[in-house]
């Protein structure tokens, strides 16, 4: 016995199937829309998943700075291991396992050796203004 389903449309086909018309006792078609639509979706989500797992998982650093003994200059976080820059700016301070989520260009190991912040040093000798 073929259901009503099957005689309104073939395997593989683009057919719509009318809205309605299925009386097939069971029948988990969604009515009128296209049997192909299904896999259009299941395709765009895998893809839009795809890209976004990517996104989420890692973000990009120009240098990282790992395994070091970081000064801060803060009172909430006096000290930190990992450091991570991009485009000449420093977008991470922290501890090597937070650091892992970036991939960078350039990975330095400090090996344990201190990082302070810069230091401006504008001076001029008396002398040598006169």
């Amino acid at each position: 016995m073929t259901s009503k389903v099957r005689q309104h449309v073939k395997p593989g086909s683009t057919q719509s199937i009318p809205r309605g018309n299925c009386q097939h006792d069971g029948c988990n078609i969604r009515l009128g829309h296209s049997v192909n639509s299904a896999r259009k979706w299941r395709l765009a989500f895998l893809l839009v998943g795809f890209f976004l797992r990517a996104m989420v998982r890692a973000e990009d650093a120009d240098l990282l700075l790992t395994n070091g003994n970081v000064y801060t200059v803060t009172e909430k976080q006096p000290k930190a291991e990992a450091i991570a820059v991009k485009a000449n700016r420093i977008v991470f301070v922290g501890s090597n396992e937070a650091a892992k989520k970036f991939h960078a260009a350039k990975i330095v190991d400090l090996h344990g050796s201190t990082v302070v912040p810069g230091f401006t040093d504008s001076h001029c000798h008396i002398f040598g203004i006169g």
